[in-house]
């Protein structure tokens, strides 16, 4: 699977689960490292936003160092950053770390 085919599944997952994802824009403006996806969730709790960060790659992706450096900095803050090269592992991770799918409203 291409990865954009993966990033488009990946932001309609978020979306299933009342969540917005936004693909970074990379280029020669762009900083180094940042994650393809800035998503967002609602939290119901304290009725404020999550905010996560999922760097995609295929199954033959490589992570590089700039990326890894990225995630790294990004959990040393508290954030949610991982790479993913599935939606069954955005769903993992959003699982791991309490952020469990927020049901459609009717």
């Amino acid at each position: 699977m291409k990865e954009s085919l993966l990033v488009r599944k990946i932001k309609d997952y978020i979306a299933s689960i009342g969540g917005y994802a936004i693909k970074y824009p990379g280029g020669p403006y762009s900083e180094r490292g940042v994650p393809d996806l800035i998503f967002f969730l609602p939290c119901l709790c304290c009725r404020r936003a999550l905010i996560g960060f999922c760097e995609v790659k295929t199954d033959k992706g490589v992570v590089s160092v700039g990326q890894a450096r990225w995630i790294a900095m990004a959990k040393s803050y508290g954030a949610l950053a991982f790479v993913a090269r599935s939606v069954s592992e955005v769903e993992k991770e959003l699982r791991l770390a309490g952020w469990l799918p927020v049901e459609k409203l009717p």
